[in-house]
């Protein structure tokens, strides 16, 4: 088991997030053209999400006879972006969406929503939260002039960057199964 504190963690979540960030904010410029294809961006996304569930499977199962790769970090950084540049888009008040995704990782009543998934996580757990996620944004993506619907879409795409992030970050900590018992 880990020894992090809470706040250590905390601290690495908002590191991810602000590297995340950086990417968003990188290459944000080419994404934009993607803004006359309707339904594109979400497709990037689901793509994205798809490469990192797939990394994210092959190096779980290689981790113990294999050095893991960076690659997974990487590609779940690039989904954190990619939500983040979504949050941005939302037509509703998302004056910071980095804010956003730190708000939705953590319940003032329950503590840190995401209080394991920066952790030992199984595989299959790990994915299928992830696609789960994704789902829920593919779901609400056309959120056209409704409020509530901006509102959900919002929250889940904040939802998504975070279960990314404690991808990254477990990945970062070669956290690749379920600890044994």
């Amino acid at each position: 088991m880990t020894t992090l504190t809470m706040a250590q963690r905390r601290q690495d979540f908002e590191a991810v997030l602000a590297d995340a960030d950086r990417v968003r904010q990188a290459i944000t410029k080419f994404w934009t053209r993607e803004e006359g294809t309707p339904g594109k961006p979400l497709a990037r996304l689901a793509s994205d999400v798809a490469d990192l569930c797939v990394a994210w499977a092959i190096n779980a199962k290689h981790a113990q006879t294999h050095p893991p790769s960076d690659q997974v970090r990487h590609l779940a950084v690039v989904v954190a972006a990619r939500c983040l540049a979504l949050l941005g888009d939302i037509h509703i008040h998302v004056a910071d969406p980095v804010k956003e995704v730190v708000d939705a990782s953590v319940d003032e009543a329950l503590g840190p929503l995401t209080w394991r998934e920066d952790l030992h996580v199984p595989a299959v757990e790990r994915i299928g939260r992830l696609l789960s996620y994704l789902g829920d944004v593919a779901e609400n993506y056309d959120y056209g002039t409704d409020d509530g619907c901006r509102l959900v879409i919002k929250d889940v795409t904040a939802l998504l960057a975070a279960k990314a992030i404690c991808a990254a970050l477990a990945a970062e900590r070669g956290l690749w199964q379920e600890e044994e018992s």
